[in-house]
């Protein structure tokens, strides 16, 4: 008999020396773990005592088997102690704060007193808010007094610890104490305690930290000596160190015995008939053979220490550097995905299962799934025995293995195998089945429900529930089309799990919530989820045309198909002469009506009004008590669209209606494709004569102009391929006017120019009617392939200059970039079809990288928000704490409110709600008070009757309690992401710049909560013009900007009588001519001369001199280095008046006063770069420092170098350009304007809330412009520091929805209002990664999530508990997962009578 024990809560801690004795059999004293026989030796690592090692053998401490003994710990006795690894973060803080004079705490008896309240009141699950007034107590005694009260007070009234705040304090206090190398209570000044490698502790002596390390300068203290200085501190500080650790024990600090597991736990390995270790033995055997040596030489302590370390933690151990393979330590063993923890744990193997390859079978029922004969006859359910199923079990029990039978018959606690039992004794058993309380364990048979599961679980459809039907002589597991959405699966190999529940409630669980026809719609949008496809859509389509009539026969034979083995209601034909014939609208109609599915519902088609001709009134589907009047059936009926017919009818009569519906309108297809068929041929896809023409014409005329317009963008830009955002900002305009070449080309060939036309051409039919595909892939094939994109940027030129070898060097040409102008139909040369080669490669390695990507994001959304739930109040709560008041504002079930807001809905199908649900009517006057603002003033004005019954419609919509909103809302934004490919994205106005999106974005938002994001940007609404170019003002501007060209010549010249390269750089400047002269002259060189420094790597000094000037004097390198002290401090000393929103960045005086005499300057190596301004009046002198004026515009300098020096000077100058600044908006970095909006990239908004200067001397107030309080800002956390915690919230919905928004993808509000309500429920910005967690989150979460080994060292070392209240707790332990039906206890008795 299974005992079943639910834990309530788990305690960390740690086993002390005394315990582990205690707990072991015996002493491990022998490095050997076999003789030369392959026997275990006694003594040794595989001891028999610990257990058996294989089936031959027996335990020699309980005598049991291999599969019976638990197994017995061994342990190692160790001759000197050594520090435990686990708790030596918090033992060298101890040694730090000790004083090695008095053996106390080296903090004050106030500061002492305070902490112990703190700690103790913190153990006891108190706030400690305001204890730091206690200071203010005068007596030491009164204190006391005081502090004894309250911890007592405290253990009276004990709740649970708040285990972070709880850490806060002790880290807060070692950290404190550390810093006061003088004891405050005997006043010795204590030495600086540090970390060696190998978990050592220094002492050390070095006056100045920065000092070059010296064997002399450190002490090493031994592990006897720390263990004595740490048992004299708990002899005198034993309250205050109990308060923190929970224990008065030193000894847990220091490791004398070290546990051996059992041998089970540390299986072998037979390889050739020869026994091998496990791996782990290799750091057992090292412990024993340095403890065997150290007792004859203490010296090998610290390889004994370092033994142990590597046993815990083999990382950063040099032993290991060079081995090829490491033996895992236990973090290793821990942590990761295949670690002991989350694929051993949490990832826990299943029975009663089974796995294969899935196969289409459009025969059975949406809601079934086909169940192979080898599967039916291994998979079980026991079901007890009872007067109403003994016949039937009966039968099964003498068939006994031959299917359908049954495999065991359990009486009480004893099972009784059938498999291989007598005939004789099977019908024995049979007839006694009513005596007693007998189980029969049966095979699965038709009817019954198994879970199906395809992996990756993205969303709550990725597993449902479905009735089995067993389909003999099948070896895969078949299932219908209709489903694929679901489970995001297709046939090409995919596999799939079965799962059989084994109790009376878990089937009843599977029956009533999980059954596939309550997962019709997904959670993510409240969208449908299932739908008919391909063939079954077209064939829907081609039925319920105008011109689609049937004998009555056919009538007859597809009617049957569809409603098989049922009484059926047949239509009277629609023609009676001159031939009986009905028509297909009738088919469909006949099967609606069956299904008492009377609705009125007009649904508007995907074919357009004017593709109809004369017949316009066929675009729209109108449906009068269940009879088709107007229109055709296509995906946006039966497909997984929202508002369809298969949907309208779920919301009428249940979804199992709509089941019904799909399965019985794809049977018909079925039979139609069998009597008639359908295909499509290479007619469909040729274009006639004239269109054909015309495409021609169009891509010459496209062509040339495209060609015209790239260039004159080259001509006005020669230089565009050096400089990246010219070769973006030419991509960008190419790409817009090949969209348009791309639309004209499509326009002028399909679907108009093709030879057959709709409804006659079936390849226009299926993309029509949304059977599959779309335009694009018929324009691919009969018209052009159109731009070949790689990373969102057409094909990027090579080196050459060329993207291809075969185009010429710089071709203007659209098909040099990439651009294909034939279609699939007429064929593609060889460098297209490389250009397409090289898009689709693109494809495959961006899905193979964001599955990871996203997978991850998934995992840290679930992982967070897993115990997130609904209450019976309608909050959403995390155990107590409270994330929402009412879920999702509105407390609605996104898949249960599809049709709330169509009141005219519920007018036209009344008739039909009240026959299904009659008593829903009754609840409206007892839910007004559960209703939202918005749905009061929704049904406003209505009439009494549907007022009362919309309310209570909207009661029956509101989320389950216990429904776990908060993984579904993880699910509803983690599954889409999986269908975002691109991860920049280029945005109009911006100019060249991407803004990050996609899987990149989200992780920006959701896992970093980053504060400083890649593509910081303000959007602001422009409420008056202005008379200057705001986004000019707040440009900031750069030496790039500002010179329009620079040339450099070098020539040898005599200096001295040595031979120097003298070399000339000559700037034209075009813009802001005085500011751009006076960065010139002071910053540029500046950076320019460390620059050269670095690349010249030469010990010369660089004279630099005017060139007025005919003679070089080399510059004395004392006087440099004087010249560059002095340059530094009058930097330093610099006074600048400058405005708020405009600087000038520069350097400060450049030379000595003898310096300018000499006509030299020195570059300086070193010191920062400032961003002061010098005066006004230093802006517009005449005579600069270092450069030369040769016009107002025209300026040059000249330096000497070593004749050997041959650096490319051009290349450096060019790269200096864009960094040094000339003029900035603080904090801004571009801004540009698309139609009346401001585009700013910046995080901080209060940089557009000053004065720009607009021209020289003149500046305009920015406020009066710009409608800043309008502004949308993509930084969420500087909106969280610039406008709080609430405005964050709402940027960070704003920012998901437009992350999605870009694909098309549309997510519930509710969701992404819970996921921001989560993300900002501590009144700040956390993120959902490790660092995001709060103090009440539960330690098994953590531990399963990230960092395991770190969070059981944290939980050791402070005696921390989990209440087992979290999902991964629960299901560590084994407990049911309280949320769903797990909120509560539902009572019943399986004991009932198996007699009436």
């Amino acid at each position: 008999m299974v005992m079943k024990f639910y834990p309530k809560k788990i305690s960390f801690g740690l086993y002390s020396d005394e315990e582990i004795e205690r707990a072991s059999c015996m002493e491990v004293v022998v490095p050997v773990s076999f003789d030369r026989f392959g026997h275990p030796v006694q003594g040794g690592l595989y001891d028999l005592r610990m257990g058996p090692i294989d089936f031959s053998s027996n335990c020699k401490t309980c005598n049991l088997s291999l599969l019976n003994c638990p197994g017995h710990f061994g342990h190692i006795k160790l001759p000197r102690p050594v520090f435990n690894p686990i708790l030596f973060d918090s033992l060298l803080s101890i040694v730090k704060c000790c004083c090695f004079q008095c053996k106390h705490f080296r903090i004050t008896n106030y500061d002492r007193l305070i902490l112990f309240c703190k700690l103790s009141l913190l153990r006891n699950g108190k706030e400690i808010d305001g204890l730091d007034d206690l200071y203010m107590v005068e007596e030491e005694e009164e204190l006391y007094r005081i502090v004894i009260e309250k911890v007592e007070s405290a253990k009276k009234n004990k709740s649970a610890s708040p285990a972070e705040r709880y850490q806060e304090v002790a880290h807060k206090f070692f950290s404190n104490a550390s810093s006061r190398r003088k004891c405050v209570r005997c006043g010795h000044s204590n030495p600086r305690i540090t970390r060696g490698a190998n978990m050592r502790i220094l002492k050390d002596f070095r006056r100045n930290e920065g000092k070059d390390q010296d064997e002399n300068d450190f002490e090493l203290l031994s592990p006897d000596v720390v263990k004595e200085l740490i048992e004299n501190l708990f002899l005198n500080e034993g309250d205050l160190v109990e308060s923190i650790f929970s224990t008065r024990e030193p000894g847990i600090f220091f490791i004398s015995n070290v546990p051996v597991v059992p041998n089970r736990f540390r299986p072998i390995s037979i390889v050739n008939g020869k026994k091998i270790e496990n791996p782990q033995i290799i750091y057992l055997r090292d412990i024993i053979s340095i403890s065997i040596s150290m007792t004859k030489d203490l010296s090998y302590w610290p390889e004994l220490q370092s033994a142990v370390l590597s046993s815990f933690d083999n990382a950063n151990i040099k032993k290991w550097n060079y081995a090829s393979t490491i033996p895992p330590g236990h973090k290793q063993i821990l942590e990761r995905k295949e670690g002991l923890f989350r694929r051993n744990i949490m990832g826990k193997r299943v029975n009663f299962a089974g796995r294969t390859v899935i196969s289409p079978d459009p025969n059975i029922e949406t809601r079934e799934i086909g169940i192979p004969s080898v599967f039916a006859e291994a998979l079980t359910f026991p079901e007890r025995v009872t007067s109403f199923n003994v016949s039937r079990l009966k039968k099964a029990v003498v068939n006994g293995p031959t299917y359908p039978g049954s495999l065991y018959l359990q009486d009480g606690d004893v099972m009784l195998s059938l498999e291989h039992m007598a005939d004789e004794k099977r019908y024995a058993l049979a007839n006694q089945l009513l005596d007693g309380k007998k189980t029969v364990w049966r095979h699965l048979v038709d009817g019954d429900v198994v879970l199906v599961n395809r992996q990756p679980t993205l969303h709550r459809p990725s597993i449902m529930a479905h009735k089995c039907r067993v389909l003999k002589g099948e070896r895969t597991i078949r299932m219908h089309y209709a489903n694929c959405k679901s489970y995001n699966a297709d046939f090409d190999g995919d596999e799939m799990n079965i799962h059989f529940p084994q109790t009376y409630v878990s089937e009843a669980e599977a029956r009533h919530i999980v059954m596939n026809d309550f997962n019709y719609l997904a959670p993510t949008d409240g969208n449908p989820i299932r739908g008919l496809t391909q063939d079954h859509i077209v064939v829907a389509t081609i039925l319920t045309m105008k011109n689609s009539f049937f004998s009555e026969e056919d009538y007859f034979t597809l009617v049957n198909s569809g409603i098989n083995g049922r009484r059926v209601v047949l239509d009277k034909p629609c023609i009676l002469k001159p031939v009986r014939l009905y028509s297909g609208k009738q088919v469909i109609s006949t099967i609606i009506k069956n299904l008492g599915l009377l609705v009125d519902v007009e649904i508007q088609t995907k074919i357009p009004a004017n593709a109809w001709k004369e017949h316009s009134e066929e675009s729209k589907l109108r449906i009068k008590q269940g009879n088709i009047v107007t229109g055709i059936l296509d995906k946006n009926s039966l497909g997984p669209t929202f508002k369809s017919l298969a949907h309208t009818c779920g919301e009428v009569k249940g979804f199992a209606a709509s089941n019904d519906l799909l399965t019985y309108v794809g049977r018909v297809a079925n039979r139609y494709l069998q009597m008639y068929g359908f295909t499509i041929g290479i007619d469909d896809l040729i274009l006639d004569k004239e269109a054909d023409t015309r495409r021609k014409m169009v891509i010459e005329a496209k062509d040339k102009e495209a060609q015209r317009l790239q260039r004159k963008y080259m001509e006005a830009n020669p230089d565009f391929y050096l400089y990246e955002d010219k070769k973006v900002y030419l991509d960008s305009i190419m790409r817009a006017e090949m969209n348009k070449v791309t639309t004209s080309i499509v326009d002028a060939s399909v679907p108009s120019g093709l030879k057959k036309s709709f409804p006659n051409n079936g390849m226009e039919l299926i993309i029509t009617v949304g059977a599959k595909g779309s335009i694009v892939n018929l324009s691919q094939i009969s018209g052009a392939l159109g731009q070949q994109e790689l990373e969102g940027r057409r094909v990027p030129i090579m080196v050459s200059g060329k993207t291809l070898p075969c185009f010429r060097e710089l071709d203007p040409s659209p098909s040099s970039g990439g651009y294909i102008y034939q279609g699939f139909l007429n064929g593609i040369d060889l460098p297209q079809y490389f250009f397409h080669c090289m898009a689709g490669r693109e494809g495959l390695i961006d899905t193979a990288i964001k599955t990871a990507n996203s997978g991850y994001l998934q995992r840290c959304l679930v992982k967070h928000m897993e115990e997130l739930k609904v209450a019976y109040d309608m909050s959403a709560r995390i155990g107590s704490k409270i994330i929402q008041f009412v879920y999702g504002e509105d407390g609605l079930d996104c898949t249960r409110s599809s049709y709330l807001s169509d009141t005219e809905f519920f007018r036209k199908n009344a008739s039909l709600f009240k026959e299904r649900e009659s008593t829903v009517f009754k609840l409206g006057a007892n839910c007004k008070d559960l209703l939202s603002k918005k749905f009061k003033e929704q049904i406003e004005g209505l009439d009494d009757e549907l007022k009362g019954f919309l309310m209570s419609r909207y009661a029956c919509s509101l989320a389950d309690p216990g429904e776990s909103v908060g993984v579904i809302a993880a699910q509803s934004v983690g599954e889409p992401s999986t269908q975002m490919t691109l991860n920049t994205f280029h945005l109009a106005g911006v100019g060249a710049k991407n803004v990050t999106l996609g899987v990149p974005r989200l992780r920006e938002i959701l896992l970093a909560a980053s504060r400083s994001i890649k593509t910081p940007l303000i959007m602001i609404p422009i409420k008056r013009k202005a008379s200057f170019d705001i986004a000019e003002c707040l440009r900031r501007i750069t030496l790039k900007d500002c010179v329009k060209k620079f040339a450099t010549t070098e020539e040898i010249v005599m200096v001295d009588g040595v031979y120097q390269k003298k070399i000339k750089i000559m700037f034209e400047l075009n813009n802001f001519v005085d500011l751009a002269s006076e960065v010139l002259d002071k910053k540029f060189l500046k950076l320019f001369g460390k620059k050269m420094k670095v690349l010249s790597k030469t010990k010369y000094r660089l004279g630099v001199s005017e060139v007025s000037k005919e003679s070089f004097k080399e510059v004395d390198e004392n006087k440099e280095n004087e010249s560059e002290d002095q340059s530094e401090s009058d930097s330093d000393k610099e006074s600048v008046t400058k405005s708020d929103d405009v600087c000038v960045d520069s350097i400060g005086d450049g030379a000595s006063e003898e310096d300018s005499d000499n006509n030299t300057v020195t570059c300086p190596e070193t010191g920062e770069e400032t961003d002061q301004m010098d005066d006004s009046n230093d802006v517009s002198q005449e005579e600069l420092m270092n450069f030369t004026r040769k016009s107002r515009n025209v300026f040059s300098f000249e330096m000497l170098y070593p004749s050997g020096f041959n650096e490319v000077i051009s290349s450096v100058i060019e790269s200096i350009l864009p960094t040094v600044v000339v003029r900035e908006t603080k904090d801004v970095k571009k801004a540009s304007i698309s139609g009346n909006t401001l585009f700013v990239e910046s995080s901080s908004i209060f940089s557009l809330t000053g004065r720009v200067e607009t021209s020289p001397g003149v500046y305009e107030d920015l406020m009066s412009f710009l409608d800043i309080y309008n502004a949308e800002s993509n930084d969420i956390y500087n909106v969280y520091l610039t406008l709080g915690i609430e405005a964050a919230r709402h940027a960070i919905i704003s920012e998901i929805v437009k992350v999605f928004d870009v694909y098309g993808i549309t997510i519930d509000p509710r969701h992404l209002l819970l996921v921001a309500d989560y993300m900002t429920r501590k009144g700040t910005y956390s993120p959902f990664s490790r660092y995001g967690f709060g103090a009440e989150d539960s330690l098994i979460q953590r531990m399963s999530f990230e960092s395991c080994y770190s969070s059981f060292k944290t939980a050791a070392a402070f005696h921390l508990e989990d209440r087992l209240s979290n999902p991964s707790a629960s299901i560590t332990v084994g407990n049911p997962v309280a949320c769903g039906t797990s909120c509560f206890d539902l009572i019943y008795s399986g004991d009932f009578s198996n007699k009436v």
